[in-house]
């Protein structure tokens, strides 16, 4: 008799279903990690082995990426601001697109394919300066922006251009 129900929900999946006491046993064992729980018995004279789980390891999440949530940081021109402010706070006045690049990819967790046109949307928008040699620097306008959380006005004043 099916008197347990199991329910499965996430990303794309949604699964609601009455299962077999015995199967609900073998699934709260696999959740707890016992995994001998669903090998089927060892037949006799056959070694068999089972591996121990690894600890699962906590990701320690990264300043910059708890900067640019303090901060309200969303579009990739905000992204090459919060860098220049980041990296000025530890001491680094200027950055260049290689920085930029670093810190997009541990913010984003993906490559910064678009750095040169992130960088020159943040410049037209008067936060950073291109001092020479593709290194930047922020303007005064941009630390209070970015104080300032990004408030609707400026995000809307600061629109990309439109595409043609």
């Amino acid at each position: 008799m099916n008197s347990h129900k199991i329910t499965i929900s996430g990303q794309n999946i949604n699964i609601d279903e009455y299962i077999t006491p015995d199967f609900a046993r073998k699934i709260i064992s696999l959740i707890y990690s016992d995994e001998t729980a669903i090998l089927p018995p060892p037949e006799e004279g056959v070694a068999v082995s089972v591996v121990a789980p690894q600890e699962k390891k906590v990701l320690k999440e990264s300043k910059f990426k708890v900067f640019c949530e303090e901060h309200d940081v969303r579009r990739y021109c905000e992204v090459a601001l919060a860098v220049g402010v980041y990296l000025a706070k530890q001491g680094q006045e200027l950055f260049t697109v290689k920085d930029y690049r670093a810190l997009f990819e541990e913010l984003k967790n993906a490559k910064a394919t678009n750095a040169p046109s992130n960088i020159a949307w943040a410049i037209k928008n008067n936060w950073i300066k291109d001092v020479g040699n593709k290194t930047y620097k922020v303007r005064p306008a941009g630390r209070k922006v970015l104080k300032e959380k990004f408030p609707d006005s400026v995000r809307g004043s600061t629109r990309g251009d439109p595409k043609k």
